[in-house]
């Protein structure tokens, strides 16, 4: 007998057919593919109308990225990343009033568009240069800062 002759001998009777495997495979893919949109459309839909006046503010080229929520036992925090055509990184008087002019109006953009806004404690700015090269060492700024009196209680 030759080999293959041999392997479909010893084959096991019974089993599950290939083409049941390939369906639950689909089925599964599907699933979860399902739950990923869901999940993310959840999380993500109290900053569509933020991210929607953003784009239209700042232009699509900004790709600006909100997020928001309690990281650890730490403040509420609303995180916003956005694209920029000047370079965030310079230290100059010219750099620091455009980075402040961008914050006030994000937050001012925020209190508008995000429902629940007063539940924000912090606010995480980020700003890149959108021009710069794709190996993670974009010029950027970061800033965290809080949204509310800091002599008041915070919100709870």
């Amino acid at each position: 007998m030759s080999g293959a002759s041999d392997a479909v001998a010893a084959a096991p009777a019974g089993g599950v057919p290939g083409k049941y495997v390939v369906v639950a495979m689909f089925a599964l893919a599907i699933a979860l593919t399902g739950f990923l949109w869901i999940y993310t459309r959840l999380h993500r839909a109290p900053f569509i109308p933020l991210r929607t006046a953003l784009v239209e503010e700042f232009g699509r080229a900004s790709a600006p990225r909100v997020e928001g929520g309690r990281p650890r036992r730490g403040p509420m925090t609303l995180r916003v990343v956005l694209r920029t055509a000047f370079d965030p990184s310079l230290d100059d008087d010219a750099t620091r009033a455009e980075i402040e002019r961008v914050a006030e109006r994000v937050v001012a953009l925020a209190r508008q568009h995000v429902e629940g806004f007063e539940q924000y404690e912090q606010f995480h700015f980020v700003l890149l240069k959108f021009d710069a090269p794709g190996d993670g060492t974009a010029p950027r700024f970061e800033s965290t800062r809080p949204l509310h009196n800091p002599d008041a209680a915070p919100p709870r």
